[in-house]
């Protein structure tokens, strides 16, 4: 039988209330999508580097995938590209 993991206490917080933190897993949800391909205080390259720098074991990412992969913002789309060549994302439709 596997082993049964209890939360002892959940997080939530935007990215930035969480700099200097870390936990064992993080969930970051993106939730800009629009038809300007503006994604606001998430182009910010700062912010990036917070967002998935925090996790010790495990970063999932919810998003439009789309919305951050086609922004001309170079910092997700390489970062985008390279989950893409490691075959690290699941996308769902």
């Amino acid at each position: 039988m596997g082993s049964v993991f209890y939360l002892q206490e959940i997080d939530i917080v935007n990215v930035d209330g969480y700099q200097g933190r870390e936990n064992d897993f993080v969930f970051l949800h993106l939730v800009r999508c629009n038809r300007a391909k503006s994604i606001g205080f998430a182009a910010n390259i700062n912010r990036l580097n917070v967002a998935i720098s925090r996790a010790r074991f495990g970063l999932i990412i919810f998003g439009s995938l789309k919305m951050f992969c086609d922004h001309r913002n170079q910092g997700w789309s390489k970062f985008v590209k390279e989950l893409n060549a490691n075959a690290v994302i699941v996308n769902c439709k």
